[in-house]
């Protein structure tokens, strides 16, 4: 077909040079007729002039001719008119006059004209005027371009059908010896155009954009894994049994109203682009476009495309709260700054109150001592979180801090009834450990594990090395902490407990994370807790948690957060 189209191309650039060559021809065969023909009249008035004169000479009756200049046109016309005539008729197409002084008489059709002296008795005695009609040069004219014409455009049919035959026999040929090329040529664009579409049909299965390609009757005629995958979340459908199924019947199945759904206004042949929507407890982001006939202008069906933007919801509505958080510890973190001062000076002048107080007034001041020292650790606590410092660390034994805790943790528990378990590994190394934030950490975990248990529970503290430094244990026999919530527990703020501020378990985690330590918490409800603290070793920088267990979620300080 190609080379087809190719030789008719080149049959047709062939016979518009050929026209436009012939016209050119033509053109200039009629200009210089027309100019022949002037010439050949003029050489004929010359002819006539002359005969004339000669008859004028040979004449006997103009010999002695004598009489007044201003007369003799007149007589001279008058004396020789039987001869003009004669003349006329034999050229109807000629004027004819003799004149002495100028022309007269000419008609403006003249278009060839000459004057022709007369000589009687060997003087100059006046001249023979001759035009030619223009009319009948026009008319000779005419009939010659008409005559050029028509011979003309016979010879240029006859160019033409020749070039035709030749072009048709080439065409001809060319198909009689290529068949199979062209065969193999269109079959070749046909499997061309077959991978091109599966391409396409595999890119849009892989897209992980649900995609709904629809018919103008509203019936599904195409459909990606991740829409299949949509619709399976609800209800019950293989791709075959949802193609060809109508998206209205479909809309009303999920409890969406289809009159007012986005995909019934692209049937209508709007186009939506980045139209926000919430159906379905999901937030999602719209995009659809009508299949318009480009002959008919109607809706053949659409193209629809949902993006899930739920995730990108909630982490944008965590964010904001993060931000809300880290505005509140600012503030908080001031607030506490200045509030700590004057509590100290508040209990300075408490103490000095209580050694003068009667002894029945002492254990009021006693509670007033108790809250200021609560007030205080708040205080410590928000200024822990708040402030970024440099920790300062020296070597120490970890199992040297915890057996100078063992007897403020044993009278917590012995006051809640609660066992205590001591297991602390042999000659542990030296770790880089800032001896207060170590013992503050380990209070508020034990003491969490404490009133967390009920009377006749257990409380096991334990240290153990590992490759690369040691893990210090801590675990309770209490109620445990639901799954669900295992990742807010170390949020700022939050908390399970009536009188908590939610700051314990943060501070914790900042204080792992100020030793480059990570933190896990293991779980089970009504089974109790685990935490499971690593400290690196002095030369060791990372950061490893040991896999024991069902592992809920691990929280990394100083390094990348890990899910095992």
């Amino acid at each position: 077909m190609q080379r087809f189209n190719i030789a008719w191309k080149a049959y047709i650039i062939v016979t518009v040079i050929i026209t436009i060559a012939a016209a050119i021809i033509v053109g200039y065969f009629i200009s210089d007729r027309k100019n022949v023909l002037i010439m050949n009249k003029q050489l004929h008035l010359f002819k006539l002039a002359s005969t004339l004169e000669n008859k004028i000479n040979h004449d006997d009756s103009n010999n002695g001719l004598s009489i007044p200049q201003a007369d003799k046109t007149a007589i001279i016309n008058k004396l020789y008119q039987p001869l003009l005539s004669e003349i006329a008729k034999e050229n109807p197409e000629c004027e004819f006059g003799i004149f002495f002084d100028k022309p007269t008489g000419w008609t403006e059709q003249s278009v060839v004209n000459i004057t022709y002296p007369i000589h009687i008795n060997g003087q100059l005695t006046g001249h023979i005027g001759v035009n030619y009609k223009w009319d009948y040069l026009n008319n000779e004219i005419n009939q010659h371009t008409v005559n050029l014409l028509i011979f003309a455009f016979g010879f240029w049919l006859l160019v033409l059908l020749v070039i035709y035959l030749v072009f048709y026999r080439l065409t001809h040929e060319i198909n009689r010896l290529h068949p199979i090329s062209n065969e193999t040529e269109a079959n070749g664009q046909d499997e061309l155009f077959q991978q091109t579409r599966l391409k396409l049909a595999h890119l849009i299965d892989l897209c992980p954009l649900p995609i709904l390609e629809l018919d103008s009757n509203g019936c599904i005629a195409n459909l990606n894994k991740a829409m299949q995958d949509f619709y399976n979340r609800y209800l019950a459908y293989s791709k075959e049994s949802l193609i060809g199924e109508s998206i209205q019947s479909l809309s009303s199945q999920l409890g969406i109203e289809y009159k007012k759904s986005f995909i019934a206004r692209v049937m209508n042949g709007q186009e939506i682009r980045n139209e926000y929507a919430r159906q379905l407890d999901c937030d999602w982001l719209l995009h659809g476009a009508p299949i318009i006939n480009a002959a008919t202008g109607s809706v053949n069906g659409a193209i629809a495309i949902y993006h899930d933007i739920s995730e990108a919801e909630k982490t944008k509505q965590e964010m904001a709260r993060l931000e809300g958080l880290n505005a509140i510890g600012e503030t908080a973190g001031s607030v506490a700054h200045e509030l700590r001062n004057p509590a100290c000076t508040i209990r300075g002048f408490v103490e000095l109150l209580q050694r003068k107080c009667r002894e029945d007034q002492k254990e009021y001041y006693g509670i007033i001592l108790e809250e200021l020292d609560r007030m205080n650790g708040i205080i410590e606590d928000f200024l822990s979180l708040t402030r970024n410092r440099l920790i300062d660390k020296m070597p120490l034994d970890i199992n040297e801090v915890l057996r100078s805790l063992y007897p403020l943790i044993l009278s917590d528990a012995l006051k809640n009834g609660i066992e205590l378990e001591y297991n602390l590994c042999d000659k542990a190394e030296a770790l880089e450990l800032n001896s207060r934030e170590i013992r503050q950490l380990v209070l508020n975990l034990a003491r969490n594990g404490i009133d967390a248990m009920s009377p006749r529970g257990t409380l096991r503290i334990s240290t153990e090395k590992v490759m690369s430094g040691i893990n210090l244990v801590i675990q309770d026999t209490g109620t445990g902490i639901q799954p669900e919530l295992l990742n807010k527990i170390f949020e700022p703020f939050y908390t399970s407990k009536k009188n908590g501020t939610g700051l314990g378990l943060a501070v914790c985690r900042n204080i792992v994370k100020g030793h480059a330590g990570a933190i896990k918490v293991e779980s089970e409800v009504d089974k109790g807790t685990t935490f499971t603290m690593f400290f690196p070793s002095v030369k060791e920088e990372c950061c490893c948690l040991p896999k024991s267990g069902p592992e809920v979620a691990i929280y990394s300080m100083g390094c990348e957060i890990t899910t095992l």
